[in-house]
């Protein structure tokens, strides 16, 4: 009833309030046009005419009103429909109100019903009996008691976590250990079956071009002497090596050591394998006595004999190991381990090979740079004699013998500046030149 009250006070505000709201001026033309008297049949002293009921002024003046009539209408059901919406909303609005004041009521019930718990609880604590000291030693010390003993459970379950953990670890670590292992075994086999199938491609390629007709041609002149452990002698030795067939045999042998896609051998690089025979069985001979090096006080050509001496002396073993290896019967069937010998014979030939290489060129350089001091000094001396000369003609001008020593001199001096030209070379002979003139 209350609620039914304070709605009516609010509908009937809601109306004057859309009474009051601002009007257009249609609507007040509409309204002005209704509140103005009606003319009654006699007013004006006339009465109207029938014929002018149907008049375009009789019907324009009915169609107005039928539209102002319309317009009230519409007015009027919009008027009805706004004071409906307010009245809807405004309801809302207290319903919502009253809902949001019962929850507040609702808790402060409840909050009051717990303080008066609280305070209910509080007063029977106060009012029971109070604990003597030993109760509450007691109690302190069971207290403690319970720490204690949890303390002690949390550390055995730690210890407990920690032994499982370290055991999981262990295994852990045995099976990487495991792992790892068959790892490195695994790549060790491959590294072996890797190495061992490159072994054998090296010496299927090696003993394709029939490398032992090649050593054995090479060692034709020299296969008893060393059989016998004895030096051959010079003379067959040089022939024999000088022969054509023996260098093309040394150049095939050579290209047979090469790797792929490598160049050719040349004669020079033939002639220089072939010397290493000569080095090793006649060494005095062609390299020079020891006691005359040591005698001139060269201390680096002496170092450079021994050098090329050893290297030519080490290959030649190995040539004659790699000659058995190649001839034998094993490798003829093409057996494993004959071939990974061959592979083992072909590197360690390379690689003596390249140090005697390296070991005959500075010799030669050397060689070369002493016998070019021995040409300057002999160039020299011919100088010296073909000034002495010079003086001879311009005393004695008509001396035939004097002109042809004057010729014969020179002429050495030519043969002298071309061979050390061919022997160090266009760059060095022009730095030689002016020394061996200002001597």
């Amino acid at each position: 009833g209350e609620a039914a009250g304070d709605e009516a006070p609010a509908a009937a505000g809601d109306g004057d309030g859309l009474r009051d709201a601002p009007k257009s001026p249609v609507q007040r033309r509409l309204e002005k046009r209704c509140r103005s008297p009606q003319l009654k049949p006699g007013a004006g002293g006339l009465l109207p005419r029938l014929w002018d009921l149907n008049s375009p002024a009789s019907l324009a003046k009915k169609r107005r009103e039928e539209l102002l009539e319309a317009h009230a209408a519409l007015n009027a059901r919009k008027v009805a429909h706004a004071k409906a919406v307010a009245q809807k909303t405004s309801a809302e609005r207290r319903r919502e109100v009253a809902a949001l004041a019962d929850r507040i009521e609702g808790k402060l019930r409840a909050a009051e019903e717990r303080r008066e718990e609280i305070l209910n609880d509080r007063r029977q604590r106060a009012g029971g009996k109070p604990r003597s000291p030993a109760a509450h030693a007691r109690a302190t010390w069971a207290v403690l008691d319970a720490v204690e003993a949890k303390l002690k459970e949390a550390e055995e379950r730690r210890a407990g976590e920690i032994e499982r953990r370290a055991e999981s670890a262990r295994r852990h670590l045995g099976r990487v250990k495991d792992r790892c292992d068959q790892l490195r075994t695994v790549r060790k086999l491959q590294a072996w079956w890797r190495a061992s199938t490159q072994r054998r491609k090296v010496a299927l390629r090696f003993l394709a071009s029939d490398p032992g007709g090649a050593l054995c041609a090479v060692f034709a002149a020299s296969a008893a002497a060393d059989a016998a452990g004895t030096a051959p002698a010079f003379e067959p030795l040089a022939h024999h090596l000088s022969d054509p067939a023996v260098i093309s045999a040394a150049r095939r042998f050579l290209d047979s050591l090469k790797r792929r896609n490598a160049p050719r051998t040349t004669v020079s690089a033939a002639r220089s394998l072939l010397a290493s025979l000569m080095v090793v069985h006649h060494p005095d001979t062609v390299l020079g006595p020891a006691a005359h090096e040591a005698a001139r006080g060269s201390r680096r050509r002496a170092a450079l004999r021994k050098r090329l001496a050893l290297a030519a002396r080490w290959m030649h073993r190995a040539l004659l190991a790699l000659t058995r290896v190649v001839t034998s019967h094993a490798v003829k069937e093409r057996r494993f381990a004959a071939l990974a010998e061959v592979a083992g014979g072909v590197g360690t030939v390379r690689s003596l090979h390249l140090a005697y290489a390296r070991a005959f060129v500075a010799w030669k350089q050397a060689d070369a740079l002493c016998l070019a001091d021995e040409l300057q000094d002999a160039f020299v001396q011919i100088t010296l004699n073909l000034r002495d000369i010079e003086e001879m003609i311009q005393a004695n001008p008509h001396d035939p013998g004097l002109h042809q020593h004057r010729d014969g001199n020179a002429g050495q001096l030519e043969a002298i500046s071309v061979r050390v030209a061919k022997l160090l070379g266009h760059r060095q002979y022009q730095e030689w030149l002016p020394r061996a003139n200002a001597q």
